[in-house]
């Protein structure tokens, strides 16, 4: 009997080559244990939004276009991280932001700084530790930091 949890990961991240990478190193990763059933890309904010339903985990950059072919960028990371928990998924920030991975921390929400070793990575989505699994319960004041700054 295989009772073995696969998941389908979104991986948003608007350096394609770089999501690519990520995606085929992950699956190299996942050779011996088959975690990974599938492995989506995104490269903006509202094709990262349409696509999560029907997965399980998100690995999410700090900043990306707002819409495909946009060249308006922004640190929405946290609008795809309320949408993921809303749904009951696993999230990982990913990102070399320094604004976006202390804004992370301080919410409790499982943050890796790039570049992370591959095997990070894997352990990050795949190993979920327990004290993140309060990020669902993020305040939706501090998560609109990112758009809507106090003034």
């Amino acid at each position: 009997i295989n009772n073995q949890v696969t998941m389908k990961l979104l991986i948003v991240e608007d350096n394609t080559k770089l999501a690519e990478i990520t995606a085929q190193l992950l699956h190299a990763c996942d050779q011996s244990s088959h975690h990974l059933e599938a492995i989506t890309l995104a490269a903006d904010l509202r094709t990262a939004i349409l696509r999560l339903p029907g997965h399980d985990a998100v690995l999410c950059d700090g900043r990306f276009p707002v819409s495909p072919g946009s060249c308006f960028v922004v640190e929405d990371w946290d609008v795809v991280c309320r949408e993921a928990h809303r749904r009951g998924l696993h999230f990982v920030l990913y990102s070399g932001s320094p604004h976006a991975l202390e804004s992370a921390r301080e919410n409790h929400i499982l943050a890796l700084t790039k570049p992370a070793a591959i095997e990070e990575i894997y352990a990050a989505l795949t190993h979920p530790r327990p004290n993140f699994a309060n990020a669902r319960h993020f305040s939706q004041e501090n998560a609109c930091f990112a758009s809507n700054p106090p003034v």
